[in-house]
């Protein structure tokens, strides 16, 4: 080979790097009409091909542009096809050797093999070795040089010889482990990556149909590249363009690469261009304030850059509210994908034993759900989340049977659905356990690309991500057929795993005017006039890794390789090279964060800090300023939710309240037929907090019901029904006093219904927590036994159990009346009865509220047709608000409608059945007629109020008991009204 090198020219700085190369291919094409279709063109990034692309196009004179081949550096010693090794079969091969070694054998390299989750481990470190590896060959190295390297550069140095042996060690130990790396890709009739790499670097010269090779503005190549590029030398023309101008020629190498001088450059940013923000939102709207100063034909060249990955989320969120939406050229990563979500479920399910919590997480992926045909994902989950409340099944198998069963006895979703989703969790089960079987693991998962080849819409991500899937399963079906380690289905998950997170597929709905998000490296190519930079952060440009434990810096030196100082030198020339053409014609603006999404602390990149001394102190100043801490981001906060209320109102008729259109302009309540009728507890519901009644009636946001992570125990409401149904059954069994009864009797039979309602519910296999709520309630019933007894001895007869009717108060006021239970003495008393399976609590304790002075006056300013009730306690009178209308109301119902021979007012009580140790109370409560009076008022205005859909007044807004709401409290921690845009009340001076 002779000394002849690649020529090198220098570009200049009067355009753009993209608009500069464009513009000298185009020139070489009007010289030599073929000329251009004769070249390769290798740039540094995918997308920096697509845009060089785009500009040939446009900027061409033809319309028939005869265009070069563009291509990534890394193509020009890429070594694929037949017989070499993938990137899945070389991770394989490493898991493979790692989990066969003896650890003692290899004690410098790895001290410490954990003995659970081996195959985690191996695969970890394995994806380690390979990047060693990897930088190794592109280097033309291998262990034996840096062992030699070691010895010659620190050999002898006093308090190094310890360091330089343990180190040379370690090096022996990896050569010996990539020997047998090697030979087991070879029997697995492969050859290594590495040695198809080299091999095509020296015959570089073969390669047809190319005359000139240009590498255009590529700031860093490989010592293998290089080689490359010399071998290609011989045989054709190959130019190296810089972007940079010629009197700075003696700032690069011999290939254009920068060298470690410009580390000594002023950068040259001005102060005004930089933008310091508390967090990511607040870096958005930087960028979206300066966007907003352009003038409008200025807008249509912008640039976006985002160096800093971790707020591409964030941007994407603000830019697209704004109008703007964002699109990311790199793609999506696969492991950030349905499919890393479904690998990530499938980890879960074969580790999980059996267990339903992690099959029932894989019944939920999109992705199984389009393979097995189901229709409608959000019915099967309804249907789980409807059997994890009241079945419990503790394992896969029970599921479907649990499904079948809730289908049979009446489920509101219907038996078709119920049984079609027992199907469909079968099918997935019986294709777990294939999948889970020794060597089944890629042939398990390839059918299900298949079935899924005609059910993944184009568009979709995880579409362009399926053939790069296919192949990497199909090389793991190759290797399983083979047995050995690769045979177990966990080894084989966790091989696909590590690979999927450095792929990643370009998602194909960019729409019309998005703009696109550029990394560092893609912005050089970026021939916008004006530019956007966003987390340029330290660690992210300059792009300084964290130190290899294998390849530190010291080593990196003595070896002649790249190491931080020389990648740094390379972003200050990318930044001088994104700088200096848009100095007099556009901007470029600098935006970073003091904090990132995750609350972490970042700081500004130190390339912002190179300039001047005089300019030094305040540059400190602007970047690391104090500012106010920020929080972390609520859940609702990071996904850009919101919600979008109406404002239109209705006419004020003098009754002071809003209407519910002010929450939605179409808004209409579902009361407002007067033959609709209402219940105790709805009206309950409403006297509670208004607000949050006509939230949960339009939005269905309910704010008592539960969302737990992961369902264990019963509910509170489903214990209190459980022990209401064993209640009716048994008082239905013993209604009146009859010979033979005694309490031991009683006692086991009741405990007998609740063993039958139990089971039925819960099955025979229940999970702990469900046994303990069992025995609450059994001591409960019991007690209740003994006390049933003691009742019918005094005289007393069930009439009424669960009792149901339709009771009319007066003209438009229907109420649905259900009533747990009706007693009759032989003296010809009625008697109401209310179970209670919470807290204990005196009845009018229940029903009244005392309001404090402050509610006193919102109340009467704001509900002035609800009049206040007066009591005296504990010496001292106070007025008090209804929050509960149901025991005078069953009361009302009963005598009025002279049902069960009633003829006055009857008793009203509470059986208190308290989950806690004790036995069952009773209090009871006989109300006088001024508040019977009182009662009928208040269910006469609020269902007036309900009725024509007023009233949008919070508890807080009333002064009452603060509201218990979780998710309310979580979405509008200060204000519920403000959150809806709904005006504050006007009050009178409360001070006064």
């Amino acid at each position: 080979m002779t000394d002849r090198m690649p020529g090198v020219e220098f570009l200049g700085w009067e355009k753009p790097a993209a608009e500069a190369v464009a513009e000298r291919l185009l020139e070489i094409g009007r010289q030599d009409a073929l000329a251009l279709s004769r070249c390769a063109v290798v740039v540094p990034t995918k997308e920096s091909g697509r845009r060089l692309r785009a500009l040939l196009a446009e900027r061409s004179d033809s319309k028939a542009l005869l265009s070069p081949r563009v291509m990534l550096p890394g193509q020009l010693v890429e070594a694929g096809g037949d017989g070499v090794a993938d990137e899945v079969a070389e991770l394989a091969a490493w898991t493979a050797v790692l989990m066969d070694a003896d650890a003692e054998s290899f004690s410098r390299l790895f001290p410490v093999v954990p003995e659970a989750g081996r195959e985690e481990w191996a695969v970890g470190l394995a994806a380690r070795l390979m990047k060693v590896r990897r930088e190794l060959a592109d280097h033309e190295c291998d262990c034996a040089a840096v062992r030699e390297a070691l010895q010659a550069s620190f050999g002898g140095e006093d308090g190094l010889d310890m360091w330089v042996d343990d180190e040379a060690e370690r090096w022996l130990d990896l050569e010996q482990l990539a020997e047998r790396v090697d030979a087991m890709l070879r029997r697995w009739e492969l050859q290594p990556s590495h040695e198809a790499r080299a091999a095509m670097a020296g015959n570089a010269c073969r390669r047809e149909g190319v005359e000139r090779l240009i590498v255009a503005c590529v700031p860093e190549l490989p010592f293998v590249l290089r080689r490359c590029l010399q071998g290609l030398a011989q045989a054709c023309r190959v130019d190296i363009w810089v972007h940079a101008p010629a009197e700075l020629a003696g700032w690069f190498d011999a290939f254009g690469v920068p060298l470690e001088r410009w580390n000594t450059r002023d950068a040259g940013v001005p102060s005004s261009m930089i933008h310091v923000a508390a967090e990511e939102r607040g870096m958005a709207a930087g960028c979206l304030r300066v966007m907003s100063a352009m003038p409008e034909a200025e807008l249509q060249d912008v640039a976006l850059g985002a160096c800093d990955d971790r707020f591409v989320a964030a941007l994407c969120t603000q830019f697209g509210d704004a109008g703007w939406p964002v699109y990311r050229p790199e793609g999506r990563a696969l492991s950030a994908s349905g499919w890393g979500l479904l690998m990530e479920s499938l980890d879960r399910a074969l580790d999980g034993g059996g267990r339903c919590e992690p099959f029932e997480a894989l019944l939920r992926s999109p992705l199984v759900a389009r393979a097995f045909g189901v229709r409608s994902l959000y019915g099967v989950c309804r249907l789980l989340d409807e059997v994890r409340r009241t079945r419990f099944p503790a394992n896969a198998e029970d599921l479907s049977v649990a499904l079948e069963a809730m289908g049979r006895e009446g489920a509101e979703a219907g038996l078709a659905a119920c049984l079609s989703a027992a199907d469909y969790a079968r099918k997935v089960g019986d294709w777990l356990a294939r999948l889970g079987r020794d060597g089944s693991f890629a042939f398990a998962m390839l059918s299900l690309l298949d079935a899924l080849s005609g059910a993944v819409l184009p568009h979709l991500p995880e579409y362009g991500m399926m053939e790069k899937l296919r192949r990497a399963l199909e090389t793991l079906r190759r290797l399983q057929t083979r047995r050995g380690v690769f045979a177990a289905s966990r080894v084989a998950l966790h091989v696909l795993r590590s690979w999927s997170r450095g792929v990643a597929a370009v998602e194909r709905n960019r729409e019309e005017f998005a703009l696109d998000a550029l990394g560092w490296m893609e912005l050089a190519y970026s021939r916008e006039r004006n530019v956007l930079v966003t987390g340029f952060h330290e660690g992210r440009v300059p792009d300084v890794e964290v130190e290899d434990a294998f390849l530190p810096d010291r080593l990196r030196r003595v070896l002649g390789w790249e190491d931080s100082r020389l990648r740094t030198a390379r972003d200050a020339f990318l930044l001088a090279s994104l700088l200096e053409p848009r100095r007099a014609v556009g901007c470029v603006h600098f935006f970073v964060a003091r904090q990132d999404p995750e609350r972490n602390p970042v700081q500004p990149s130190s390339l912002l800090l190179r300039c001047s001394d005089e300019e030094l102190p305040a540059r400190v100043r602007l970047l690391f300023e104090t500012m106010e801490a920020v929080s972390r981001p609520r859940p609702f906060e990071r996904g850009g939710w919101h919600l979008c209320a109406g404002q239109e109102r209705m006419p004020d008729d003098g009754r002071n309240m809003e209407h519910i259109s002010m929450l939605d302009a179409s808004a209409i309540s579902r009361w407002a037929d007067e033959s609709r009728p209402f219940s105790p507890s709805l009206l309950a519901r409403f006297l509670r907090c208004p607000l949050r009644f006509w939230l949960r009636e339009l939005f269905g946001i309910d704010p008592d019901k539960d969302y737990p992570d992961r369902k264990r125990a019963m509910e509170f409401n489903e214990y209190g029904t459980l022990v209401h149904g064993v209640l009716e059954d048994f008082v239905a069994e013993y209604p009146a006093l009859r010979g033979g009864l005694d309490e031991r009797g009683m006692a086991r039979h009741i405990l007998e219904m609740l063993d039958r309602r139990f089971a039925a519910s819960y099955g025979e296999r229940p999970l702990a927590p469900l046994m303990i709520q069992k025995r609450l309630a059994a001591r409960s019933l019991e007690s209740f036994s003994a006390r049933h007894l003691k009742d019918l001895q005094a005289g007393w007869e069930n009439v009424g159990r669960e009792a149901e009717f339709l009771w009319t108060m007066e003209q438009g006021v229907h109420l649905k009346i259900r009533i747990d239970r009706i007693d009759r003495h032989a003296d010809g008393r009625i008697r109401i009865i209310d179970y209670k399976t919470g807290k204990a609590m005196p009845c009018e304790d229940k029903h009244l509220e005392a309001l404090k002075e402050d509610a006193l006056i919102r109340f009467r300013h704001l509900l002035p047709m609800l009049p206040l009730v007066a009591r005296e306690r504990k010496g001292r009178e106070e007025l008090c608000r209804w929050k509960e209308l149901q025991l005078p109301l069953y009361a009302l119902a009963v005598m009025e409608s002279g049902r069960y021979g009633c003829t006055r007012q009857p008793e009203t009580c509470y059986y208190n059945l308290p989950r806690q140790r004790g036995g069952v109370t009773v209090e009871a409560w006989v109300p006088d007629e001024s508040l019977m009076d009182s009662v009928r008022q208040w269910t006469r205005e609020t269902a007036l109020m309900i009725r024509e859909g007023r009233c949008l007044y919070s508890a807080e807004d009333l002064g009452l008991s603060p509201y218990d709401d979780e998710i309310m409290n979580a979405l509008a921690p200060d204000s519920l009204r403000a959150m809806l845009d709904l005006p504050q009340p006007a009050f009178p001076n409360l001070a006064d």
